[in-house]
């Protein structure tokens, strides 16, 4: 079972259903094609976009008929990392540092346009009135939302700081993980936290395991 510890008391977190973990991957990985198709097509032209829409259509697993939907989540999760690692790979192959740069400044753009909305305003009115509720209510929302990318505990969480243990990150069975790792995560992830909902957020990874933590700034 997964558990929040806030303060002295202990209590379950919400566990999200595995229908909602496949469709939050199927989400991250149309979010994915909406920044980097951008990024290829205004630097390099349609044919680039083309070559590189074929790398992730030939290293996509195809989900079998009458899958589970833990199934599809597992299969989907791991076409979604293949997708991350050659898009980072071929823009950097193609475009050196300075298209990397823009690569993730791109992502984190994207992302604050998914999430912007109602929820945000609130969110941005509660930091002004009670940053520690604002944080704590952030907290809730990532303790249940990121469940979609991976299974995790959460050991501290107070309304200055909470902390996520990822005994094994399922990202680190996939070759060529550390490109997420070093850039999806410190880089693009740490950006938009910042920048959207103004918490700092930090990524230890020892081996195949991960401690995430977050800060309001």
């Amino acid at each position: 079972p997964k558990y929040i510890i806030a303060g002295v008391f202990l209590a379950k977190m919400k566990e999200m259903p595995f229908k909602e973990r496949y469709e939050g991957i199927l989400t991250n990985k149309r979010i994915l094609e909406t920044w980097t198709v951008p990024v290829v097509k205004e630097h390099l032209g349609e044919e680039k976009v083309e070559e590189l829409k074929t790398i992730w259509q030939k290293q996509s697993e195809p989900i079998p008929e009458n899958s589970s939907n833990k199934q599809k989540w597992d299969i989907e999760y791991g076409n979604w990392m293949r997708n991350w690692i050659s898009a980072y790979k071929f823009v950097n192959d193609e475009l050196g540092e300075q298209g990397t740069n823009e690569f993730i400044r791109s992502g984190a753009n994207t992302w604050k346009k998914e999430t912007a909305g109602p929820a945000l305003r609130i969110l941005n009115f509660l930091w002004l009135v009670s940053p520690q509720t604002a944080f704590r209510t952030f907290g809730k929302q990532v303790a249940y939302t990121w469940q979609s990318m991976d299974d995790y505990s959460v050991s501290e969480f107070t309304g200055k700081r909470m902390v996520l243990n990822i005994s094994h990150c399922k990202g680190k069975d996939v070759e060529g993980c550390e490109t997420v790792c070093e850039n999806g995560c410190n880089k693009l992830l740490a950006l938009f936290m910042k920048e959207q909902f103004k918490v700092k957020a930090t990524f230890e990874p020892i081996g195949k395991s991960c401690t995430i933590t977050l800060i309001p700034k």
